[in-house]
């Protein structure tokens, strides 16, 4: 049976000839119809990856009392809005909830906003945050109404899947890398000319015939955040996977069933994503006017917030599964698993110079 997306990719390149890795990376993830965000579950032991929260409970229990105290250092505002970005099945959320639910005032301050285009998520998120009536939904950041208190804005694993361009320097000559097609009609990687206005997204230094990629919906979606968060204060917090300094490399990657697949092959059933260019996050923020809050290994992160202190007040629990809990501590904090290529970065606006926890 054809691949529908593959064929909707194929006549659009007869079309208009080869698509960047943007456009078809948007095409693959978010199509209304064969899009792989859209018509499945990619998480858990029966998808295609797992992230942070559904290893561990601790990991939102923790981000869940960085946000308490961020509502502290408001000074305890009557109304605040939580955003999240791409919530996955929800369980992140329902960990902050959960753990902040005996923080006097807290939750009758929280305006819930769930940031989530696929159906299918959507409903698993309706169905794990169901008793809590403070939440609402959304498909993008920009229809949200932050109303009158401060926003605070938490995106894990979010920025990875924004699509990416990638450049090459050869011969002199700027050349993207796109998507055409062979002699054999068959799909595959292919360069011409930049444009001109990809190239301000460069680093100041470039080598000939390295890969750089830049991702100009990233900093769009930094400078809506940034425009959110303006309005009354706040802060977003982004955890991901990728570079603290702009470094060149081929970074996109297709992921089915855990493993590494082929990125031309069974579009729409894999899982694309990218490093994070954490260098570019931070100026982008500082370049809206916000004050950022610098990078942190997820591991020292966690750290920070008390992570190894939470591991070993639930191993006290006499119904602990104590081998599990230090397999989880290792997996989120160890520096040759999530600790050290998951970083953790934030930016703010505030006028009480506030110095958030962890960083």
């Amino acid at each position: 049976m054809p691949n529908p997306l593959e064929e909707i990719l194929k006549q659009k390149i007869r079309k208009d000839g080869p698509v960047d890795i943007a456009t078809f990376m948007t095409l693959a993830l978010t199509h209304p119809e064969h899009g792989y965000y859209i018509k499945r579950d990619p998480l858990g032991q029966g998808g295609d990856f797992t992230t942070a929260p559904e290893i561990s409970q601790m990991f939102g229990e923790l981000i869940g009392a960085w946000l308490a105290d961020m509502w502290f250092k408001f000074d305890t505002p009557k109304s605040i809005s939580l955003i999240e970005c791409g919530p996955g099945r929800g369980t992140l959320m329902s960990d902050i909830l959960r753990a902040t639910r005996h923080i006097g005032g807290f939750h009758d301050a929280l305006q819930v906003h769930m940031v989530e285009a696929g159906t299918i998520l959507r409903e698993k998120q309706k169905q794990i945050l169901k008793d809590y009536t403070f939440i609402s939904w959304q498909e993008s950041l920009e229809t949200i109404d932050p109303g009158q208190g401060q926003t605070l804005i938490v995106c894990n694993e979010f920025l990875d899947a924004l699509p990416i361009r990638q450049l090459s320097q050869r011969q002199g000559e700027w050349l993207e890398r796109k998507i055409g097609l062979d002699h054999n009609n068959a799909l595959t990687f292919v360069f011409e000319t930049a444009e001109k206005d990809l190239l301000e997204y460069l680093p100041t230094i470039t080598s000939a015939n390295s890969v750089y990629e830049i991702s100009p919906a990233s900093i769009d979606f930094v400078k809506t955040c940034s425009a959110k968060l303006k309005e009354n204060g706040g802060a977003a917090l982004f955890i991901d996977y990728g570079y603290e300094k702009r470094a060149s490399g081929d970074t996109l990657q297709a992921v089915q069933a855990h493993k590494y697949a082929d990125i031309l092959k069974d579009i729409g059933n894999n899982d694309l994503t990218a490093h994070v260019d954490f260098e570019a996050i931070i100026q982008a923020a500082d370049d809206a006017g916000a004050k950022t809050f610098g990078i942190v290994p997820q591991g020292e992160f966690l750290k920070r917030l008390g992570i190894i202190e939470r591991a070993e007040k639930l191993q006290n629990s006499p119904k602990a599964d104590k081998a599990a809990l230090r397999s989880q501590l290792h997996r989120l904090t160890a520096p040759q698993e999530m600790g050290t290529l998951f970083k953790v970065t934030g930016f703010g606006y505030d006028d009480k110079n506030i110095k958030p926890a962890g960083f």
